[in-house]
C-alpha cells in the first residue's frame, strides 16, 4: 500500500486539507478561525520541475525556506534530476540554472522591470512576471493574462526552461528561455562580451585585449590595456546595452544616486564596476562588482548600463578618440550636404526641362493640353537632413532594435494582409496579370500609415490564364526569396511569387531575414528553422522576441502555418494567393498541414538542365542577381 505524509509546522487539532483553485494543496487547522491565513503546510512550498502561476520561486527570509525548481531525472522518472533553477542571492537577486554545482545559464540581476539581459521575463501578451522583495520574502512569480489559459514553467530533464500553455488539447511550448549560444554561462571569459549569438563571436570590452590567440577558445577572456593605479586618476567608463555581469553586491538596502555609487566604488580599490538599478522598488539601488566581470552579453534591445573602472591613460585615450570621431562626423555631414545639394539641383533641372518639353508638345499638338506650369514639389537639403537626422540609418523602419518594438503585431499583420491582397490583385484581378518575380522586403514600400505597396516591377512578367507558367534561361531574383523550381530550372509561375510571399511572412513574424539566419543548434535558414519549430510543436518560438505587446495567439499561429504552406517544396502544394487571403482573413477557414519546405538548408547545390547552365552567386539579400554561363 502506498501512502503520502507531511510534517506540519505546528500542532494540529482539526487537520483540514484543501485543494485551492490555483492548484495549491494546503493543510490548515479547521479549529483556527475559518481555516485561512498561514498554512501549516502547502504544496506550493515544495516545487518540483513545474512553476504554476502564484507559486513563489525564492526565499522566505523569516523561516529560511528556499524554494527551487528541480528537473526530473528523465521524462519517465520523476525523481530529482541534475538541473536546478533558483533565485539567488536574496540581496541582489538573479535567476540561475545549475547543473549540479556548475552555473549553466543566468538571468539577472533584477532591475525593477525585468532580469538583466532578458525580455522573456518582462510583461507580455501571455503572462505578467512579478518580483517581490520585502523584509520577509524575496521571490519571483507570475500571473496569466487570460485566466482561462492553463500555463506553467518547467525545467526539462535536459535543462531547458520552457513556458508551456494548454492549447488545442496539448501542452504547447511558447517560450524557451535559452535561445542562443550567448546564453551559456561565461562564454567569453572575464571582460569578454558575446555578440550576435554566433559561436565564437566574442569581443573584448573597449580598453581590454584578448588573452588567448585561439579564435574558438575565449575561456581566458580579456585583460586591461592599461593597468589600474588606485588613487592616481582612475575613473569610470559607461557601457550600454549589456547583460549585467555576475557576482554583484548590493550597497546597503537603501536608495542611492549615481554619484553616491561612484564615490563608494572609487574609494575601494577592489571595486571594478558599479551601476544603479531598482532592485527593491525603492527608487534605485547601488550594485557594485569586486571581481572580474564575467558572463556579459551584448543586448541592445534589453540590456543595461554599467560603469567600469578604467586607468587614467585609457580614459584620456577614449576622450581623444571621441574628439576625432566628432571631427569626422562634422566633415562627413558637410560632404553629404554638398552631395545632396548636387543631387537635388540635378533633379530640379531635369524636372524643369521635362515640364518645358511637355508644354511645348502640348502647344505643337494643339490638343488643348494644359498650359500652366505644373509644380513639382521640391524640398531643400536642410529640410531633408533635418527630417532624417542627416540620413541616419537609425531611422530605417525595423533597423534600431528599440524602435523595432513599435512595430506591433497589429501593424505586422496589416502589412502581411496588404502584401497578400496586392499579390492577389496582380495575379487575378489586374487587366495585365503579372508575376512579380522579385518579391522581397526592399521591394515593399510603406507609406506614412504603414500601408504596404509592392514596388520594382523591373523583372516582372505578364501572363494569361492559358500561359500561367514559363521557362527562362535568364534567372534573375534575390537569394533567399526565389522558389526552388525557379532557381534550379528557370520555371516561374504565380506559385513563385507565393513562395517569396511565404518567406516574407515568416520574416515579418520572426523579425529575422531568411538567408544569413543563425541558430547555434543547426545550420538551417529561417524557413528551415520555422519548419523545425513547427514539427517540434514549438511554433511560437519563431515569434520576434522584441514584439512585447499583446497579440492573438491563434492569429499568429495561423500566419506561421500559412507561411509554411507557401514555402512548400512543390509548387502544386502551395496555395494560390486567393486561398492565402482567405486563410489569413478568416478564423473559420480550414488551414491544411504544411509539408516540408524547399531551400531549408543554409546552402544548396545548383542543378542544370540541357539548354543552359545557370549559377546563382551568394550575394546579400538586397541584391538582385543575374549570372549566366555559355551553353
Amino acid at each position: 500500500m502506498n501512502y503520502w505524509s507531511v510534517i506540519p509546522a505546528g500542532a494540529v487539532d482539526e487537520p483540514f486539507l484543501r485543494l485551492l483553485d490555483n492548484g495549491n494543496l494546503v493543510l490548515s487547522d479547521a479549529s483556527a478561525s475559518d481555516g485561512s491565513g498561514d498554512y501549516l503546510w502547502q504544496s506550493f512550498d515544495n516545487i518540483t520541475d513545474t512553476l504554476l502561476p502564484e507559486m513563489k520561486l525564492g526565499w522566505n527570509l523569516r523561516t529560511g525556506l528556499k524554494r527551487n525548481m528541480t528537473s526530473w531525472a528523465s521524462e519517465a522518472n520523476p525523481s530529482s534530476g541534475q538541473y536546478t533553477f533558483s533565485l539567488e542571492p536574496p540581496d541582489a537577486p538573479q535567476l540561475i540554472l545549475w547543473k549540479g554545482s556548475q552555473k549553466e545559464f543566468r538571468w539577472g540581476p533584477w532591475n525593477g522591470e525585468r532580469f538583466s539581459g532578458s525580455n522573456e521575463f518582462k510583461a507580455n501578451a501571455v503572462f505578467n512576471p512579478m518580483f517581490i522583495s520585502s523584509p520577509e520574502e524575496v521571490y519571483y512569480t507570475y500571473t496569466v493574462v487570460d485566466n482561462s489559459t492553463l500555463s506553467r514553467f518547467i525545467v526539462t530533464p535536459e535543462g531547458a526552461i520552457q513556458y508551456l500553455a494548454w492549447l488545442d488539447n496539448q501542452w504547447t511550448n511558447l517560450v524557451t528561455l535559452q535561445r542562443d549560444y550567448c546564453d551559456n554561462y561565461g562564454t567569453c571569459g572575464p571582460y569578454g562580451i558575446c555578440y550576435d549569438s554566433t559561436v565564437g563571436n566574442c569581443r573584448c570590452l573597449k580598453g581590454f585585449r584578448r588573452n588567448d590567440s585561439n579564435p574558438l577558445d575565449w575561456t581566458g577572456g580579456c585583460s586591461r590595456t592599461w593597468n589600474l593605479s588606485c588613487g592616481n586618476g582612475d575613473g569610470f567608463v559607461k557601457y550600454k546595452g549589456l547583460k549585467l555581469p555576475d557576482n554583484s553586491r548590493l550597497l546597503g538596502n537603501r536608495s542611492s544616486n549615481l554619484e553616491e555609487c561612484e564615490r563608494e566604488c572609487l574609494k575601494n580599490c577592489s571595486c571594478m564596476a558599479f551601476t544603479r538599478v531598482d532592485v527593491h522598488g525603492n527608487g534605485g539601488d547601488c550594485l557594485l562588482w569586486f571581481a572580474d566581470l564575467v558572463d556579459m552579453k551584448n543586448y541592445p534591445s534589453g540590456g543595461d548600463v554599467i560603469y567600469i573602472r578604467m586607468a587614467k591613460a585609457e580614459i584620456d585615450a577614449i576622450a581623444r578618440a571621441e574628439k576625432r570621431r566628432r571631427i569626422v562626423i562634422a566633415v562627413g555631414i558637410s560632404v553629404s550636404t554638398v552631395c545632396g545639394l548636387l543631387i537635388l539641383t540635378f533633379i530640379g533641372q531635369y524636372a524643369l526641362r521635362r515640364r518645358k518639353e511637355r508644354r511645348r508638345v502640348y502647344r505643337d499638338s494643339g490638343d488643348g493640353g494644359p498650359e500652366e506650369d505644373l509644380e513639382l514639389p521640391l524640398l531643400d537639403i536642410v529640410a531633408v537632413a533635418d527630417a532624417t537626422n542627416n540620413f541616419s540609418f537609425q531611422n530605417k523602419v525595423g533597423q534600431d532594435p528599440i524602435k523595432r518594438k513599435l512595430v506591433t503585431w497589429k501593424t505586422r499583420f496589416s502589412i502581411i494582409m496588404g502584401i497578400a491582397r496586392g499579390l492577389l490583385y496582380l495575379h487575378e484581378d489586374s487587366r495585365l496579370r503579372i508575376i512579380h518575380r522579385d518579391l522581397k522586403p526592399s521591394n515593399i514600400l510603406l507609406d506614412s500609415e504603414m500601408n504596404p505597396k509592392i514596388s520594382d516591377f523591373g523583372i516582372a512578367k505578364t501572363f494569361t490564364v492559358e500561359n500561367a507558367g514559363e521557362m527562362t534561361n535568364r534567372i534573375v531574383g534575390t537569394y533567399g526569396y526565389m522558389s526552388p523550381e525557379y532557381a534550379m530550372k528557370g520555371h516561374f509561375s504565380v506559385k513563385s511569387d507565393v513562395f517569396s510571399f511565404g518567406v516574407l511572412l515568416l520574416e515579418i513574424v520572426s523579425g529575422h531575414k531568411n538567408w544569413g539566419f543563425y541558430h547555434p543548434d543547426h545550420n538551417l535558414n529561417l524557413v528551415g528553422h520555422a519548419w523545425k519549430l513547427w514539427t517540434e510543436g514549438n511554433a511560437f518560438g519563431l515569434v520576434d522576441v522584441l514584439m512585447e505587446e499583446e497579440f492573438p495567439l491563434k492569429e499568429v499561429l495561423r500566419c506561421i502555418q500559412v507561411g509554411l504552406l507557401c514555402v512548400q517544396q512543390r509548387p502544386e502544394d502551395r496555395p494560390t494567393m486567393s486561398s492565402v487571403v482567405l486563410m489569413l482573413g478568416s478564423e473559420t477557414s480550414d488551414v491544411p498541414q504544411p509539408k516540408e519546405p524547399g531551400f531549408s538548408a543554409e546552402s544548396f547545390a545548383m542543378s542544370t538542365d540541357s539548354s543552359s547552365s545557370v549559377k546563382i552567386l551568394n550575394f546579400s539579400n538586397d541584391v538582385t542577381i543575374t549570372a549566366l554561363q555559355s551553353r
